[in-house]
């Protein structure tokens, strides 16, 4: 029987509490295997049907989110204990969540993706899908799934 050689570790970030316990889980992971962590934040694409594309030309195109989302997410490096943590780097892309998070696995042979459900059932669930399912169906890798309001397998003090 081999064990997993885990080298690289990634965490999607949504800025939401349960994403910040799954970056303590994921850091707690990556030291645990001198693995490299990436934080990993999306700026949802902004979908509209064709009849909205004037509206696009009243507003003008979205702004640059993405030095707003790396600072907040290095930022967030201060708030988890990842000394231990061989190497960490933070990256923001710009798309569909799970299929950013799922084509970004893939493209940087990650070995584990440590991800918060945030527990959407019923109506919510059926109109905002799923991040953490699909990503599940769909990743090339181990994915560890954190119930939004499940035990946590790290220090809370940590």
């Amino acid at each position: 029987m081999s064990m997993l050689n885990i080298r690289r570790v990634l965490v999607p970030i949504d800025f939401s509490d349960h994403s910040v316990r799954a970056l303590a889980h994921a850091g707690a992971l990556a030291a645990t295997h001198e693995a490299a962590l990436t934080l990993l934040h999306i700026i949802e694409d902004p979908t509209f049907p064709a009849f909205y594309e004037a509206a696009s030309a009243v507003y003008g195109p979205p702004p640059d989110l993405t030095d707003e989302a790396d600072d907040a997410l290095r930022g967030l490096l201060d708030t988890v204990d990842l000394a231990a943590v061989p190497s960490v780097t933070c990256e923001v892309q710009t798309g569909r969540a799970a299929s950013a998070i799922v084509d970004w696995a893939e493209a940087h042979d990650t070995d584990v993706i440590v991800l918060a459900s945030h527990g959407l059932t019923g109506l919510k669930h059926l109109l905002m899908g799923s991040v953490a399912e699909t990503v599940v169906q769909r990743a090339p890798c181990p994915v560890f799934v954190l119930k939004a309001f499940g035990k946590s397998l790290v220090d809370p003090a940590a």
